[in-house]
């Protein structure tokens, strides 16, 4: 019964539809039979003809349910931000339309109707963020994670030193510029403006290394701050 089950979960997530949201960066895959039209007031027309205004794209999506057995939809209303902070918000229909509460950041949301919505992209961060958000009632809350995975497979930029923990007490090793590196997952936190991220070397050994969110790769291709 569990493998049917875990089946049939990965059947869904198989069927869902890439729909792009039109003059925004931003994907939603979603399962159509959840979904429905929205039709905009005038009030939200005339919201979204200010926030045009002022450079900021502002699109109303749609409606859907983010869960399968449920009667309640949410509008998706997504937004290109006042800098490229690309970021959707899924509002109860006939609750609070509050277009800045509970912003969900990123390039790609998944809605599976399991009562969740599954979050990526290179936005405000340092990698391509991997964030779980579920119903808490009537709003979205995000799910903590221990890690943050990253799995990007590039290379470095400068001889770069790995070490056994995050204080970067005793070193496993260096990678040469140039040279193969992995970086598996991000520490959960960004501090002090920097982030620590687990790494691996060509021969299969693992150390923490903390970079700086520069606007520029600095340190590990790939790795730099989308955001201002």
């Amino acid at each position: 019964m569990l493998l049917i089950t875990a089946a049939s979960a990965a059947d869904a997530q198989a069927t869902l539809a890439e729909m792009p949201v039109a003059d925004l960066p931003i994907v939603l895959a979603i399962d159509r039979a959840l979904t429905r039209s929205h039709e905009m007031t005038p009030s939200e027309k005339k919201f979204s003809d200010e926030a045009d205004a002022g450079g900021v794209i502002l699109t109303y999506v749609l409606e859907t349910k983010l869960r399968l057995r449920s009667e309640k939809y949410f509008l998706v209303v997504c937004s290109s931000g006042g800098s490229a902070d690309y970021n959707c918000v899924f509002n109860l229909v006939g609750g609070a339309a509050d277009l800045y509460r509970d912003q969900i950041e990123g390039l790609r949301f998944e809605i599976p109707g399991d009562g969740c919505v599954y979050a990526s992209g290179h936005v405000n961060t340092m990698f391509d963020h991997r964030r779980k958000y579920c119903l808490g009632g009537d709003r979205l809350k995000e799910v903590s994670q221990p890690f943050h995975y990253v799995g990007l497979k590039s290379k470095t930029l400068h001889d770069l030193t790995f070490y056994f923990d995050k204080a970067a007490t005793n070193a496993v090793g260096t990678i040469p510029k140039g040279e193969f590196v992995e970086v598996l997952v991000a520490g959960a936190k960004r501090e002090n403006e920097r982030y620590d991220f687990l790494v691996r070397d060509k021969s299969g050994l693992t150390g923490w290394v903390s970079l700086a969110g520069g606007q520029q790769a600095e340190d590990i291709e790939g790795i730099f701050f989308a955001g201002d």
